[in-house]
């Protein structure tokens, strides 16, 4: 079993697999995070793919999603929102959320700044 890559967008956050026989199966990485383990079966061969061979305990969080800032709105509470969304939409866990905004909103300005890099890549 291998990990091929990860699809994330505004509605889904998706894994692909492959079994060792070659086929390729979707997961739904949405809940990786909340669910300790659990099997897959591959419809081709019937072999049972546990979650935590293929996701390790620190792949199971969410990938730092891209917000765009530069040429968008200067207002703190603006890059706040945008950024809680973008968390939202990469599947991050609502700790992590909760988390974003309590540490952002904790300072000034350039705290928040500082803190939504942290947080998410900024383009």
């Amino acid at each position: 079993m291998k990990r091929l890559r990860s699809a994330i967008t505004r509605q889904y956050a998706l894994e692909v697999v492959q079994c060792d026989c070659g086929f390729h199966l979707g997961v739904d990485a949405s809940f990786l995070d909340q669910e300790d383990d659990f099997e897959i079966r591959c419809p081709s061969c019937q072999t049972v793919i546990r979650t935590k061979e293929v996701f390790p305990e620190e792949d199971l969080s969410y990938q730092k999603p891209t917000v765009k800032l530069s040429g968008e709105s200067g207002n703190v509470f603006y890059i706040i929102g945008v950024t809680m969304k973008a968390l939202q939409r990469c599947g991050a866990p609502q700790k992590v959320i909760d988390n974003y905004q309590a540490e952002a909103t904790s300072g000034d300005y350039d705290h928040a700044l500082q803190t939504t890099m942290k947080y998410v890549d900024v383009t």
